[in-house]
Protein backbone atom coordinates (compact mmCIF):
# COMPACT_ATOMS: atom_id res chain seq x y z
CA UNK A 1 0.00 0.00 0.00
CA UNK A 2 0.96 3.49 -0.76
CA UNK A 3 0.19 6.60 1.11
CA UNK A 4 -1.30 18.39 -0.40
CA UNK A 5 -3.84 22.78 -3.46
CA UNK A 6 -7.06 23.99 -4.87
CA UNK A 7 -6.74 26.08 -7.31
CA UNK A 8 -9.45 27.86 -9.52
CA UNK A 9 -11.87 25.70 -11.58
CA UNK A 10 -10.27 27.68 -14.83
CA UNK A 11 -7.16 26.07 -13.73
CA UNK A 12 -8.75 22.61 -14.37
CA UNK A 13 -10.00 23.63 -17.69
CA UNK A 14 -6.32 24.51 -18.73
CA UNK A 15 -5.20 21.57 -17.53
CA UNK A 16 -8.25 19.55 -19.52
CA UNK A 17 -5.83 21.17 -23.14
CA UNK A 18 -2.29 20.30 -21.79
CA UNK A 19 -2.54 17.63 -19.24
CA UNK A 20 -5.33 15.50 -20.16
CA UNK A 21 -4.68 11.57 -20.50
CA UNK A 22 -2.66 11.12 -23.90
CA UNK A 23 -4.76 9.97 -26.52
CA UNK A 24 -2.17 7.44 -27.30
CA UNK A 25 -1.93 5.84 -23.80
CA UNK A 26 -3.72 2.41 -22.71
CA UNK A 27 -5.58 4.80 -20.69
CA UNK A 28 -6.76 7.01 -23.52
CA UNK A 29 -10.40 5.62 -23.47
CA UNK A 30 -11.01 5.46 -19.18
CA UNK A 31 -14.20 6.92 -18.45
CA UNK A 32 -15.95 8.06 -15.16
CA UNK A 33 -19.22 5.57 -14.91
CA UNK A 34 -20.27 6.54 -11.94
CA UNK A 35 -20.04 9.39 -9.51
CA UNK A 36 -21.96 9.57 -6.44
CA UNK A 37 -22.29 11.09 -2.50
CA UNK A 38 -23.09 8.27 -0.04
CA UNK A 39 -23.95 9.51 3.39
CA UNK A 40 -24.02 6.72 6.12
CA UNK A 41 -26.44 7.70 8.78
CA UNK A 42 -26.16 4.23 10.72
CA UNK A 43 -23.42 1.73 11.52
CA UNK A 44 -24.67 -0.74 9.03
CA UNK A 45 -21.85 -2.65 7.13
CA UNK A 46 -21.96 -2.15 3.18
CA UNK A 47 -19.94 -5.34 1.56
CA UNK A 48 -19.09 -5.93 -2.18
CA UNK A 49 -16.77 -8.33 -4.35
CA UNK A 50 -15.09 -8.52 -7.78
CA UNK A 51 -15.77 -4.77 -8.38
CA UNK A 52 -14.80 -4.22 -11.96
CA UNK A 53 -13.94 -0.65 -11.79
CA UNK A 54 -11.03 1.81 -10.62
CA UNK A 55 -12.72 2.81 -7.47
CA UNK A 56 -11.68 6.12 -5.66
CA UNK A 57 -13.03 6.93 -2.62
CA UNK A 58 -13.00 10.30 -0.34
CA UNK A 59 -13.93 10.74 3.22
CA UNK A 60 -15.85 13.76 3.51
CA UNK A 61 -16.34 13.98 7.09
CA UNK A 62 -17.22 11.39 9.92
CA UNK A 63 -14.52 8.39 10.31
CA UNK A 64 -15.28 4.80 10.17
CA UNK A 65 -13.35 1.29 8.45
CA UNK A 66 -13.02 0.20 5.21
CA UNK A 67 -11.82 -3.34 4.27
CA UNK A 68 -10.63 -4.16 1.21
CA UNK A 69 -8.77 -7.03 -0.40
CA UNK A 70 -7.83 -8.25 3.06
CA UNK A 71 -6.25 -5.05 4.36
CA UNK A 72 -7.85 -2.41 7.03
CA UNK A 73 -7.71 0.99 6.29
CA UNK A 74 -9.02 3.46 8.90
CA UNK A 75 -10.61 6.29 7.52
CA UNK A 76 -11.73 9.71 8.25
CA UNK A 77 -12.51 13.20 6.96
CA UNK A 78 -9.16 13.82 4.36
CA UNK A 79 -8.56 10.16 3.25
CA UNK A 80 -8.61 8.83 -0.23
CA UNK A 81 -8.25 5.53 -0.81
CA UNK A 82 -8.13 3.96 -4.34
CA UNK A 83 -8.83 0.20 -5.36
CA UNK A 84 -8.04 -1.21 -8.58
CA UNK A 85 -10.04 -2.99 -10.57
CA UNK A 86 -12.06 -6.11 -9.02
CA UNK A 87 -11.41 -5.21 -5.63
CA UNK A 88 -13.70 -6.58 -2.55
CA UNK A 89 -14.93 -4.01 -0.19
CA UNK A 90 -16.57 -3.42 3.25
CA UNK A 91 -17.39 -0.69 4.46
CA UNK A 92 -17.93 -0.28 8.47
CA UNK A 93 -18.99 3.79 9.32
CA UNK A 94 -17.90 4.48 13.06
CA UNK A 95 -21.12 3.93 15.27
CA UNK A 96 -21.36 7.41 16.65
CA UNK A 97 -19.70 9.50 13.77
CA UNK A 98 -20.86 7.50 10.85
CA UNK A 99 -18.71 8.63 7.59
CA UNK A 100 -19.89 10.65 4.44
CA UNK A 101 -18.07 9.43 1.19
CA UNK A 102 -17.62 10.39 -2.22
CA UNK A 103 -16.73 7.78 -4.95
CA UNK A 104 -16.05 7.81 -8.59
CA UNK A 105 -15.65 4.61 -10.18
CA UNK A 106 -13.79 4.98 -13.85
CA UNK A 107 -13.55 1.97 -16.73
CA UNK A 108 -9.65 1.77 -17.17
CA UNK A 109 -11.32 0.72 -21.03
CA UNK A 110 -14.64 1.82 -22.14
CA UNK A 111 -15.49 0.53 -25.58
CA UNK A 112 -16.18 4.49 -27.30
CA UNK A 113 -18.73 3.25 -29.41
CA UNK A 114 -21.19 2.12 -26.47
CA UNK A 115 -23.64 4.18 -25.18
CA UNK A 116 -22.38 5.36 -21.18
CA UNK A 117 -24.39 3.46 -18.68
CA UNK A 118 -24.69 4.43 -14.70
CA UNK A 119 -23.65 1.09 -13.47
CA UNK A 120 -20.68 -1.05 -12.26
CA UNK A 121 -20.13 -4.92 -12.66
CA UNK A 122 -19.54 -6.90 -9.52
CA UNK A 123 -20.92 -10.21 -6.86
CA UNK A 124 -23.45 -7.41 -6.17
CA UNK A 125 -24.25 -6.48 -10.19
CA UNK A 126 -23.94 -9.61 -12.18
CA UNK A 127 -25.92 -8.29 -14.79
CA UNK A 128 -22.77 -6.26 -15.74
CA UNK A 129 -19.90 -8.24 -14.63
CA UNK A 130 -17.05 -9.54 -17.52
CA UNK A 131 -19.48 -7.35 -20.17
CA UNK A 132 -16.42 -7.14 -22.87
CA UNK A 133 -17.21 -3.58 -23.64
CA UNK A 134 -15.05 -3.00 -20.46
CA UNK A 135 -12.20 -3.51 -19.55
CA UNK A 136 -8.83 -3.39 -17.50
CA UNK A 137 -5.31 -2.09 -18.79
CA UNK A 138 -2.51 -3.31 -16.54
CA UNK A 139 -1.25 0.49 -15.55
CA UNK A 140 1.76 0.60 -13.11
CA UNK A 141 -0.64 3.44 -11.04
CA UNK A 142 -3.07 1.50 -10.85
CA UNK A 143 -1.83 -1.83 -9.68
CA UNK A 144 -1.81 -1.43 -5.75
CA UNK A 145 -4.54 0.47 -3.17
CA UNK A 146 -2.85 3.72 -2.47
CA UNK A 147 -4.47 5.82 0.88
CA UNK A 148 -3.57 9.47 0.93
CA UNK A 149 -4.22 11.71 3.19
CA UNK A 150 -5.80 15.42 3.11
CA UNK A 151 -6.70 15.84 -0.10
CA UNK A 152 -10.03 18.18 0.72
CA UNK A 153 -7.46 21.34 -0.54
CA UNK A 154 -6.14 19.81 -3.66
CA UNK A 155 -7.27 20.06 -7.63
CA UNK A 156 -8.35 16.29 -6.96
CA UNK A 157 -11.27 17.51 -4.64
CA UNK A 158 -12.25 19.82 -7.18
CA UNK A 159 -12.55 17.58 -9.89
CA UNK A 160 -14.48 15.38 -7.64
CA UNK A 161 -17.28 17.46 -6.53
CA UNK A 162 -17.43 18.74 -10.12
CA UNK A 163 -18.11 15.34 -11.49
CA UNK A 164 -20.36 14.46 -8.73
CA UNK A 165 -22.16 17.92 -10.12
CA UNK A 166 -22.63 16.56 -13.68
CA UNK A 167 -23.62 12.93 -12.50
CA UNK A 168 -26.30 14.47 -10.28
CA UNK A 169 -28.05 15.97 -13.19
CA UNK A 170 -28.13 13.36 -15.93
CA UNK A 171 -25.85 10.83 -17.12
CA UNK A 172 -23.11 12.67 -19.38
CA UNK A 173 -22.08 12.20 -22.95
CA UNK A 174 -19.22 9.42 -23.45
CA UNK A 175 -16.85 12.30 -24.39
CA UNK A 176 -17.74 14.51 -21.11
CA UNK A 177 -17.18 11.50 -19.34
CA UNK A 178 -13.75 10.62 -20.73
CA UNK A 179 -12.33 14.05 -20.09
CA UNK A 180 -13.38 14.10 -17.04
CA UNK A 181 -11.62 10.83 -16.75
CA UNK A 182 -8.74 12.21 -18.22
CA UNK A 183 -8.38 15.19 -15.73
CA UNK A 184 -8.69 13.28 -12.72
CA UNK A 185 -6.26 10.63 -13.59
CA UNK A 186 -4.17 13.08 -14.14
CA UNK A 187 -4.60 14.94 -10.56
CA UNK A 188 -4.37 11.37 -9.30
CA UNK A 189 -1.07 10.42 -10.39
CA UNK A 190 0.44 13.78 -9.42
CA UNK A 191 -0.72 13.31 -6.39
CA UNK A 192 0.65 9.85 -5.89
CA UNK A 193 3.91 10.32 -7.23
CA UNK A 194 4.42 12.53 -4.03
CA UNK A 195 3.66 9.73 -1.75
CA UNK A 196 7.11 8.50 -0.41
CA UNK A 197 8.39 4.67 -1.44
CA UNK A 198 8.91 2.42 1.36
CA UNK A 199 12.27 2.68 1.54
CA UNK A 200 11.88 6.92 1.57
CA UNK A 201 9.58 6.50 4.34
CA UNK A 202 12.14 4.96 6.59
CA UNK A 203 14.67 7.46 6.39
CA UNK A 204 16.34 9.66 8.65
CA UNK A 205 14.47 13.34 9.25
CA UNK A 206 17.62 15.07 7.76
CA UNK A 207 17.47 12.63 4.56
CA UNK A 208 13.90 13.40 4.20
CA UNK A 209 14.55 16.59 4.22
CA UNK A 210 16.78 16.26 1.22
CA UNK A 211 14.22 14.36 -1.08
CA UNK A 212 11.45 16.27 -0.31
CA UNK A 213 13.77 19.64 -1.71
CA UNK A 214 14.78 17.30 -4.81
CA UNK A 215 10.89 16.29 -5.73
CA UNK A 216 9.91 19.50 -5.17
CA UNK A 217 12.60 21.39 -7.92
CA UNK A 218 12.57 18.51 -10.38
CA UNK A 219 11.69 21.26 -13.55
CA UNK A 220 15.49 22.58 -11.99
CA UNK A 221 18.72 21.58 -12.85
CA UNK A 222 19.58 20.96 -9.67
CA UNK A 223 22.94 19.72 -8.70
CA UNK A 224 25.07 18.50 -5.69
CA UNK A 225 26.46 22.17 -4.95
CA UNK A 226 22.59 23.28 -4.75
CA UNK A 227 21.42 20.77 -2.25
CA UNK A 228 24.23 21.67 -0.08
CA UNK A 229 23.57 24.94 0.02
CA UNK A 230 19.93 24.82 0.03
CA UNK A 231 20.64 22.41 3.67
CA UNK A 232 23.95 23.94 5.02
CA UNK A 233 25.63 19.93 4.95
CA UNK A 234 28.67 18.92 3.30
CA UNK A 235 28.13 17.17 -0.25
CA UNK A 236 30.20 14.42 1.23
CA UNK A 237 27.05 14.17 4.24
CA UNK A 238 24.35 14.65 1.68
CA UNK A 239 26.39 11.58 -0.63
CA UNK A 240 26.67 9.14 2.83
CA UNK A 241 23.01 10.03 3.38
CA UNK A 242 21.97 8.32 0.19
CA UNK A 243 24.29 5.65 -0.06
CA UNK A 244 23.65 4.49 3.68
CA UNK A 245 19.89 4.50 3.13
CA UNK A 246 19.13 4.62 0.13
CA UNK A 247 22.20 2.22 -1.48
CA UNK A 248 22.46 5.12 -4.73
CA UNK A 249 24.12 8.10 -5.04
CA UNK A 250 22.32 12.06 -4.65
CA UNK A 251 22.45 12.43 -8.58
CA UNK A 252 21.45 8.96 -9.61
CA UNK A 253 18.19 9.50 -7.02
CA UNK A 254 17.77 12.95 -8.81
CA UNK A 255 17.64 11.37 -11.97
CA UNK A 256 15.61 8.37 -11.39
CA UNK A 257 12.88 10.77 -9.75
CA UNK A 258 13.25 13.01 -13.23
CA UNK A 259 12.42 9.80 -15.05
CA UNK A 260 9.69 8.70 -12.96
CA UNK A 261 7.84 12.67 -13.39
CA UNK A 262 9.02 12.07 -17.36
CA UNK A 263 7.46 8.59 -17.81
CA UNK A 264 4.14 9.86 -15.86
CA UNK A 265 4.08 13.16 -18.29
CA UNK A 266 4.13 10.45 -20.96
CA UNK A 267 1.73 8.41 -20.61
CA UNK A 268 -1.09 10.54 -18.94
CA UNK A 269 -0.59 14.15 -20.97
CA UNK A 270 -1.13 15.05 -24.62
CA UNK A 271 2.34 17.26 -23.93
CA UNK A 272 4.48 16.87 -27.12
CA UNK A 273 7.92 15.73 -26.17
CA UNK A 274 9.44 18.52 -26.87
CA UNK A 275 7.26 20.43 -24.05
CA UNK A 276 8.49 17.43 -21.54
CA UNK A 277 12.09 18.39 -21.41
CA UNK A 278 11.53 21.91 -18.96
CA UNK A 279 9.61 19.75 -16.76
CA UNK A 280 12.19 17.86 -15.17
CA UNK A 281 14.56 21.00 -16.31
CA UNK A 282 16.11 19.84 -19.58
CA UNK A 283 15.22 22.28 -21.76
CA UNK A 284 17.13 21.03 -25.11
CA UNK A 285 14.82 18.03 -26.86
CA UNK A 286 17.76 16.27 -28.48
CA UNK A 287 19.62 15.98 -24.70
CA UNK A 288 16.08 15.09 -22.97
CA UNK A 289 15.75 12.18 -25.42
CA UNK A 290 19.50 10.86 -25.07
CA UNK A 291 18.83 11.02 -21.29
CA UNK A 292 15.58 8.99 -21.33
CA UNK A 293 17.09 6.49 -23.38
CA UNK A 294 20.07 6.24 -21.41
CA UNK A 295 17.90 5.80 -18.21
CA UNK A 296 14.82 3.42 -19.66
CA UNK A 297 16.48 1.62 -22.53
CA UNK A 298 13.34 3.82 -24.46
CA UNK A 299 13.08 6.42 -26.62
CA UNK A 300 10.55 9.00 -25.15
CA UNK A 301 7.96 8.15 -28.39
CA UNK A 302 8.31 4.34 -28.19
CA UNK A 303 7.54 4.71 -24.11
CA UNK A 304 4.79 6.77 -25.21
CA UNK A 305 3.32 3.81 -27.16
CA UNK A 306 4.27 0.81 -25.07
Amino acid sequence: METKKTKKTSEAATNARSGGVSRESQLGNATIVKAEAIKHVDPTVVADKNVQSLLFCWCVSGSGVVEANGQTYEFSRGNLLFLPWGHDITYKPDELRPFYLKTLQVIPAHDPKVELKVDVGSANNTENLDVPQRKNVDHPMLRTPTLIDDIDDSNLAVLFNYALGVFKRETPPLPVARQMSRLFLYEFFSLKMLIPTEEEGNVPRRLQFLIDYIKENLSKDTSLTDIAAYSELSQATINRLFREHLETSTMNFIHQKKIERAKHLLLVTDLPVSDIGPHIGINDVYYFSRFFKKMTGYSPTEFRRL
